[in-house]
């Protein structure tokens, strides 16, 4: 495996609902047969060059402040979703929103005390607190806010989940690793498509609204 650009690291950037549990797979096994290390950034201060990095989207903002030399040299990998599927994956996955009526849930959002990306919320939020953090990490959070910096989208190279097999093999392709791999996937269940939101005009708006630099910065074309 070769990290493009001359960068030290490689850094994917894990973001609810679009296929990060499944490119996890594929990143450990790149390591083990790469003999680098995958780590996380709970043992960042493993890490060393030319190896590949987890960071979660909400602690991108810590991982800047503490680990600059890092983040630095770092080369950025996502996988994009379209914000309408993605948005009606999480509403029917996580406990907190599939039970309640999706208009509801856009037009008067339950928030957590700050946004996740604000506070290491796992360490100093109470653990009651913990479950509204995950809602809106799975529901409300765009895929990009998490991911600007001083109004720079950062990401180098972003993998399309509506391709996903395809985009895996562009992008070990683009690293130089040449060994098969069996690509996973993960987390696999029935979800709805966005023909569900082509009668629900007033849904559509909201979504339009609320993740307007997903579309934006990602390519994605809203229904109008």
């Amino acid at each position: 495996m070769i990290i493009p650009e001359n960068k030290d690291y490689l850094i994917f950037v894990k973001t609810a609902k679009t296929g990060g549990a499944s490119c996890v797979e594929i990143l450990k096994e790149i390591a083990i047969n790469s003999n680098i290390k995958f780590c996380t950034y709970d043992n960042i201060k493993n890490i060393v060059t030319g190896d590949i990095l987890l960071i979660v989207n909400d602690q991108m903002h810590f991982f800047k402040e503490n680990y600059p030399h890092i983040f630095d040299k770092s080369y950025f990998v996502m996988i994009s979703r379209h914000p309408y599927t993605r948005l009606l994956s999480g509403w029917k996955y996580h406990y907190m929103t599939k039970n309640r009526n999706l208009y509801d849930l856009l037009d008067k959002p339950i928030m957590p005390p700050k946004k996740p990306y604000e506070i290491e919320w796992e360490q100093k939020m109470p653990k009651y607190t913990w479950d509204l953090f995950s809602m809106y990490n799975h529901f409300y959070c765009s895929q990009t806010e998490a991911i600007i910096f001083d109004d720079v989208f950062i990401m180098d190279y972003i993998i399309v989940f509506e391709n996903f097999d395809e985009e895996i093999n562009k992008f070990l392709e683009h690293i130089q690793y040449n060994k098969s791999i069996e690509i996973p996937h993960c987390n696999k269940f029935n979800n709805l498509d966005s023909n569900y939101l082509y009668d629900k005009k007033h849904i559509i708006v909201k979504i339009n609204e609320m993740f307007d630099d997903d579309f934006r910065l990602l390519g994605y074309s809203k229904i109008e």
